[in-house]
């Protein structure tokens, strides 16, 4: 898949066995603009030599963490990134292929409950800016991992509703996760 770009817009990975795993896309942009990823069996998203952009993205209980990067960057913004226990964003190695971003920037992105939040092995590849840590008050999730009765919509008193950039359909700030910002209605 060398050069393409990966769009996608509202949609939920959810349940599988693997996640959704892009390799050897250099020279590609992966955007992912309100996605939903959840209970898969290893991580939520692999990528292998790419440029990845996530825009209002929940990831929620995937083994193996919600993102793996290898020779990868780019950003994850307006997301929120919950129950993984192990490293919910690692890179593994840094990008040394001069048409990738060097660096993977977490911005306005809220944690809770993962082994480790993020990890770089010390590369100073991720570089934060305006990241948190609470309990995003997700209206109805349970531990059972069946998607079906879950419910990843924030209740009002959420610290991610009006945490983000940009604004939602109702002209305030935007939320935080897949269903924030101006594509937040599916």
């Amino acid at each position: 898949m060398g050069g393409s770009v990966v769009t996608s817009s509202q949609i939920a990975v959810l349940g599988n066995s693997t996640g959704m795993q892009l390799f050897n896309a250099l020279g590609g942009v992966v955007t992912v603009d309100n996605g939903l990823f959840a209970f898969n069996g290893g991580p939520a998203l692999s990528v292998y030599l790419a440029e990845l952009a996530l825009d209002q993205v929940t990831f929620h209980g995937n083994a193996g963490g919600a993102v793996y990067l290898d020779e990868a960057g780019g950003t994850l913004s307006n997301s929120i990134v919950t129950g993984h226990e192990d490293i919910a964003v690692w890179v593994a190695d840094a990008p040394t292929h001069p048409s990738l971003p060097s660096t993977f920037t977490l911005d306005h992105v809220l944690f809770d409950d993962n082994g480790t939040d993020s990890d770089d092995d010390g590369e100073g590849v991720i570089v934060a800016s305006a990241t948190s840590a609470g309990d995003p008050l997700y209206v109805d999730v349970s531990d059972d991992e069946d998607v079906e009765n879950d419910d990843f919509g924030l209740d009002p008193s959420s610290p991610a509703v009006d945490a983000g950039t940009g604004t939602d359909p109702e002209g305030s700030a935007g939320d935080l996760g897949a269903y924030g910002g101006s594509g937040g209605a599916w």
